[in-house]
């Protein structure tokens, strides 16, 4: 017969330290624990990732234990690809095997390291004495993780700041400069907690997704438009030069392409936006130091 018995843990094992269901993804893939010299902050923590947020888009993402064996995002804003796979070399750095297709066929196969992010969006923020600042109380950051991801949302503006030339923000027209949005907090994560990066020039949804902005009233600038959110969530972005209380950055990103970090934040929040023309980079920034509400499905504060 059938005996419904709980035979306990067997000796000499233990029961999971963390988990990850399908709740919050699709398949795990992965994982080792890194022993590399790369990413100092990393040693000794268990690296796994999921193959997509969704079998139709390419929404690959890595995660980590953190020292309390919490699931945190390694890489913010996803790997913009189908995780297949994981490797380790043998100075114990990973390897991220992903496609576009999601399948073992075709050719769009790629093996990507794990590294540091570059010098935009460095682990810490850039010096705030470096950076324009908006006008007092007037920079709004909202962040919003909700049950459906269609609806998660990161929205930035940086109004009324200080004097800015539209030469400050490249040429993303004719593809020149980078261009990032990183957050940052007091927590032990990994830092920056986001970055979303708005590449310059392309074309989106038939269209150029940037434009010059020329207007008598509102100043000269650049302004991005993406109906497809297709790097990083960021459907709209507004750069607008100007002198002190009229200059203008606003950023809007939403949608299933969006990774939100974990809320709540920890501590001061800041929020850097980099331009980096290949010789020069150049900060917008706000510091906020009392959220208005930061709960486990919303952040909103506004500062400095």
């Amino acid at each position: 017969g059938v005996t419904n018995v709980d035979p306990g843990v067997p000796p000499g094992l233990l029961p999971p330290v963390a988990e990850y269901d399908h709740d919050e993804g699709i398949a795990i893939i992965g994982g080792f624990v890194y022993r590399g010299a790369d990413i100092s902050a990393l040693n000794g923590r268990y690296v796994f990732g999921d193959f997509s947020r969704s079998f139709t888009n390419p929404q690959g993402r890595l995660f980590y234990l953190d020292a309390g064996d919490q699931v945190r995002e390694l890489v913010p804003g996803g790997l913009g690809a189908f995780l297949l796979g994981m490797g380790e070399d043998a100075g114990g750095e990973l390897y991220a095997l992903v496609n576009q297709t999601g399948t073992p066929f075709g050719s769009t196969g790629a093996v990507l390291r794990i590294r540091p992010l570059d010098a935009l969006c460095g682990s810490a923020p850039e010096p705030a004495a470096s950076c324009r600042q908006a006008a007092a109380g007037k920079s709004a950051l909202l962040i919003a993780d909700k049950a459906d991801p269609k609806r998660d949302r990161i929205a930035w503006a940086w109004p009324k700041g200080e004097t800015t030339a539209a030469s400050d923000f490249a040429d993303p027209v004719s593809g020149l400069g980078s261009f990032r949005l990183c957050i940052y907090d007091d927590s032990q994560q990994p830092q920056p907690l986001e970055v979303l990066e708005v590449p310059p020039g392309g074309m989106c949804s038939g269209s150029p997704c940037w434009k010059q902005i020329v207007s008598n009233k509102t100043g000269v600038g650049f302004r991005y438009r993406d109906p497809d959110a297709a790097a990083s969530g960021v459907r709209r972005v507004v750069l607008r030069s100007g002198s002190t209380g009229s200059a203008l950055v606003r950023l809007k990103a939403k949608g299933t392409n969006l990774i939100v970090p974990k809320l709540p934040l920890t501590g001061t929040v800041t929020v850097q936006f980099l331009v980096d023309d290949g010789t020069t980079t150049r900060c917008w920034q706000t510091i906020y130091s009392t959220p208005l509400r930061n709960k486990t499905t919303r952040y909103k504060a506004k500062g400095p």
